[in-house]
């Protein structure tokens, strides 16, 4: 089997593909009591022209302005940003709370979504958030609607000579294959058996994100590549929280996960698989200098946080390989969960990435286990495999008489639009 694999990012992908744009609409969506599914701040612009932004965002529940001790209302909060996105250049980050805009504050979402969906490409629009308890102004250029981000739900592509069926990357498919938020490619529908496809290692609900050095985001993208690459070709692929080349040309490659870039050494040059959260954000099928430096894990290390009922690993190789964890999380995994803890009725699982709490990225297990001794409610920020995740860890650690959690521990929204 032609196939390379390691652990794919935190980040997003953005590229250029065809494609159409949905329909102008409101964002709405649902918040359940335990993991919140936010809408994005990237559904079908109010215009044509109107500017593109790239974070997703939820509301601020009230036990989230408890831990951050904000005391103002409305606002935001920022789930997740576009790596290389006008908000990511701008300085937005995950766990910021948005409480201004253009020099007005932010009653909420809807009211964010509505004056988003004002501004046009190129546009300078200033930000007012809360992050390490003070507030702090972030300066963001609207940037184009990337085309990979406005696509037909019903695009399809069958590609006989591959054994190869791959649909549009569109929302509801996004949502259907449990693809992470801001990825940007095709998904493998259908493999047949003894194919080309097959015996490169491709899957059904594999994301196709580049074929050589050009990222498609389209299925009609994807023949064209991939007869132009001849029969060295290859792909590069997402499999959960895999990322990996497969295809005839990938057989042998030597793969490098850095502390901030996976590369793989290709015969014209390195080439860029994906970059982590940084300052340096590379598209993905980009080329580089040279072959990153080896990025060495933190050795195994396992201790208690027992006011929070929880058992901390550190993201050893050994952890990462049970877990399959993304090759660039940072933070500590969660290993342990106490039966009737705060982790446990906050809904926190084992093989969760804890990479912030309140705000304050976590290092190891011994500033991790000092964060979650502060007092009161907690915001922890958590990677899963569909993404980044707030949860709050209450202050009660018993369940009710009968049985149900105590309304101080209910983690997270329960907020809904639409009545």
């Amino acid at each position: 089997m032609w196939l390379k694999q390691l652990f794919k990012p935190s980040g997003p992908h953005r590229a250029t593909a065809q494609g159409q744009a949905p329909a102008p609409r409101r964002c709405r969506g649902r918040l359940g009591a335990v993991a919140a599914i936010a809408a994005a701040l990237w559904c079908g612009p109010a215009a044509a022209d109107s500017g593109f932004l790239g974070i997703q965002v939820q509301p601020v529940d009230p036990s989230i302005r408890q831990a951050l001790s904000l005391t103002a209302g409305g606002g935001v909060i920022v789930r997740d940003v576009e790596g290389g996105g006008p908000a990511w250049q701008g300085g937005l980050r995950t766990g910021d709370v948005i409480l201004g805009f253009d020099g007005r504050t932010v009653s909420g979402f809807d009211d964010l979504v509505s004056r988003v969906g004002t501004t046009r490409t190129g546009q300078p629009v200033s930000f007012r958030i809360w992050r390490g308890k003070v507030e702090q102004p972030v300066a963001v250029t609207m940037g184009s609607w990337p085309a990979g981000w406005k696509i037909s739900a019903v695009a399809t592509a069958v590609l006989p000579e591959f054994g190869l069926t791959v649909i549009a990357l569109s929302e509801k498919n996004r949502l259907d294959y449990g693809v992470r938020w801001g990825s940007v490619g095709v998904i493998v529908r259908q493999v047949d058996p003894g194919s080309a496809a097959a015996q490169a290692g491709l899957k059904a609900g594999d994301v196709i994100v580049a074929v050589g050095r050009s990222v498609v985001t389209a299925p009609d993208m994807l023949e064209v590549t991939l007869q132009a690459m001849g029969p060295r070709w290859y792909v590069l692929a997402e499999r959960g929280n895999a990322v990996f080349l497969a295809g005839v040309g990938a057989a042998d490659l030597p793969v490098v996960a850095g502390e901030t870039v996976l590369a793989a050494q290709l015969p014209d040059g390195p080439y860029v698989m994906d970059t982590a959260r940084n300052d340096q954000w590379m598209s993905p099928a980009s080329s580089l200098s040279a072959l990153p430096v080896g990025y060495q894990p933190p050795p195994e290390a396992r201790e208690g946080a027992h006011e929070v009922g929880l058992t901390l690993s550190s993201l050893s190789v050994e952890r990462r390989k049970r877990y399959n964890l993304r090759w660039s999380s940072r933070g500590v995994v969660v290993d342990g969960v106490d039966a009737g803890g705060r982790g446990q009725l906050a809904g926190l699982r084992p093989g969760d990435v804890i990479a912030q709490v309140n705000q304050q990225p976590v290092a190891d297990i011994a500033q991790a286990k000092a964060l979650l001794a502060g007092p009161g409610p907690l915001l922890l920020t958590v990677e899963r495999p569909d993404g980044f995740q707030f949860i709050v860890l209450g202050v009660t650690t018993a369940s009710s008489a009968d049985g149900s959690l105590p309304k101080a521990t209910v983690p997270l929204l329960k907020w809904q639009t639409g009545g």
